[in-house]
């Protein structure tokens, strides 16, 4: 991380520098900050600090789930709106947690082992602290690939663990999200020409993976599943999307908002006309493109809007009583293959989670909607039925989304970002306190917060991070519960005995990469199992 190009942006407080002011302030930068960033570059958005700039980023983790794997790399490249870079890049590793392990199997993917972790990073408090004061410099919108579903659950649960704040950087101070996953499937339904787009696996005509689109339009990304690379690459792919339609770029960036969302959404339901929802569960030979009608019911969360897909069944979905439709619409999808059942065409988006979601209107030409297989008269039918039937159907899906959980059932305090709720507000200055202390100052002078929860993460964060200041009748305890954590988990987490299983069937593999993380796994858990007595 660059700490001066924050403190240079600190410096003039959001306004305006003049251009002597930021000649002179990057002439005082290093000389690897200047080796990297051409001094135009700099005093560009000096000057003009409200066009904003790009967080791209990414992790790397210990297995497939955002919330309960654990960080082990983070690398992250800001950039102008010209996605040119204006910072020293960001590449930083996560020391391992002694409550939570790593699978051998994303291990082998990243070729990141929690030996190189535990000897090259930082620990997770001081990562995500990192993370949180460079996503959360005014005007930055970060942005990632496939964002959405794993590095932003992956931000707010280290920052929620961390006493850190989960959602400022989401809105606070200009600050926005995107996710360039979604870009890409933009692009290949609306304006697909001057990108090659790779072949998908099996039936999928194409692959959204970033790693294929980077290679079938000549992007040299030499480690894929790699933080860094991925970034590069990311910036690339993103570059290419420009170059390919710069009006469509522009409007999507503009229209990536809750408030622009809720935009179309308000005029949709006014005015009775269809939107178009950007979908990876529309899958490819549908160009992730779903035709929409939003309802106007409540779900239980205001930021929830549930839609009719108007080229499903909508005559079935008005027929079928709602507690069949909640069981198929929740249904395996081999339970539906094998009972010869359509999924209900019903659904639902938030618009807090940067959906990308687009008036209807954008396929005024006839082209375009034959290549989205869009039929017109279809579409007027499914709305003359909605509209007809339309207490029916609120009715209908008010009762299939009832009862809903929002949030998550995770038993283990540092992964319920989504069920602890917000602090009282009363732990606010206590917070900001904690995000300008380290570990051991937290331990020398702990909070009392009036939140139950913050209490509990304060001392799993004392524990893991200043055993020293912890006590040992205390620390005595907290290592019972990393061994419980790590034998027999009360969730899906990676248990010691899966991790030795599956490294005595790597250990004579013929590739010397797996034989060496193998090795590297195999001394972690032996310091592990030493720490835990």
């Amino acid at each position: 991380m660059s700490k001066e190009f924050i403190a240079a942006c600190r410096k003039f407080g959001g306004r305006a520098a003049s251009l002597v002011d930021a000649r002179e302030t990057y002439s005082s930068m290093s000389q690897e900050y200047r080796d990297f960033v051409p001094e135009s570059v700099f005093t560009e958005l000096m000057m003009e600090p409200s066009k904003g700039t790009f967080m791209m980023h990414d992790y790397e983790g210990g297995g497939v789930s955002g919330i309960k794997s654990g960080a082990t790399q983070f690398a992250g490249v800001r950039v102008n709106m010209e996605l040119e870079p204006v910072d020293i890049p960001i590449d930083c590793y996560c020391k391992p947690n002694l409550d939570r392990l790593p699978s051998l199997e994303a291990v082998l993917i990243t070729r990141i082992s929690p030996l190189h972790c535990l000897k090259n990073g930082v620990s997770e408090f001081d990562f995500f602290k990192m993370i949180n004061e460079e996503m959360s410099l005014p005007s930055t919108c970060n942005g990632g690939y496939n964002s959405a579903g794993y590095d932003d659950v992956m931000s707010r649960s280290g920052f929620f663990a961390n006493l850190l704040p989960v959602y400022d950087r989401e809105w606070k101070d200009g600050n926005t999200r995107w996710d360039f996953y979604r870009v890409a499937m933009a692009y290949y339904a609306l304006r697909p020409d001057g990108i090659t787009w790779p072949e998908g696996k099996g039936d999928s005509p194409v692959s959204m993976k970033l790693e294929d689109i980077a290679a079938a339009n000549d992007i040299v990304q030499e480690n894929s599943h790699n933080a860094v690379d991925d970034v590069f690459a990311m910036i690339d792919v993103c570059r290419l999307f420009m170059r390919a339609n710069r009006k469509l770029w522009d409007y999507l960036y503009i229209n990536r908002t809750k408030a622009k969302v809720q935009s179309f959404v308000n005029h949709s339901l006014t005015q009775s006309q269809p939107l178009l929802y950007i979908n990876p569960y529309a899958g490819a030979s549908n160009r992730f493109t779903t035709v929409i009608m939003p309802l106007s019911c409540p779900l239980g969360d205001k930021n929830e809007v549930s839609f009719i897909d108007l080229r499903g069944d909508v005559d079935k979905l008005i027929k079928t009583p709602p507690n069949l439709v909640r069981e198929l619409l929740f249904a395996k999808k081999e339970d539906l293959e094998s009972s010869g059942e359509e999924r209900p065409c019903l659904g639902k988006f938030k618009v807090n989670q940067i959906p990308l979601v687009i008036p209807f209107s954008v396929l005024r030409d006839e082209d375009s909607r034959e290549r989205l297989g869009v039929n017109m008269s279809v579409l007027k039918g499914a709305i003359e039925k909605i509209q007809s039937n339309l207490s029916e159907l609120e009715c209908t899906t008010m009762e299939v989304y009832r009862n809903q959980q929002h949030g998550d059932d995770n038993p283990y305090v540092e992964d319920q970002v989504y069920s602890a709720g917000f602090p009282a507000k009363m732990d606010s200055d206590a917070l900001l306190r904690i995000k300008n202390m380290t570990t051991d100052e937290i331990a020398q002078s702990p909070m009392s917060f009036y939140t139950p929860i913050l209490n509990k993460l304060q001392d799993r964060l004392i524990c893991l991070h200043s055993p020293e200041v912890a006590g040992e009748e205390r620390m005595a305890e907290f290592k019972e519960e990393c061994k419980v954590k790590l034998s027999s988990p009360k969730d899906e987490r990676v248990t010691i005995s899966e991790v030795k299983d599956g490294l005595s069937t790597h250990e004579n593999s013929e590739h010397e990469h797996v034989k060496s993380l193998v090795a590297d796994y195999r001394e972690y858990l032996g310091w592990l199992e030493d720490a835990l007595g």
